[in-house]
């Protein structure tokens, strides 16, 4: 992830963030802290793409929450 944020140009967070969102996947950031508010923000003009196949190859299809496709 190191590596994929240093070729991005941003944090590791911001690069995370913005694969997540760019895949359509919905994440919930969350932080009290003005600067890292800022910092999340700030993923939205993050470009990943040239790093996409990295990214994806850290996807272990991981689900932290309920999955309404599997459970009722």
């Amino acid at each position: 992830m190191a590596r994929t944020a240093d070729g991005s140009g941003c944090t590791r967070a911001q690069a995370a963030l913005k694969w997540c969102r760019d895949q359509g996947y919905i994440t919930i950031p969350k932080s009290s802290n003005e600067q890292r508010i800022a910092e999340n923000l700030a993923a939205l003009d993050v470009d990943v793409a040239e790093q996409s196949d990295a990214l994806d190859a850290l996807e272990e299809n991981y689900i932290s929450g309920w999955d309404p496709t599997t459970e009722p």
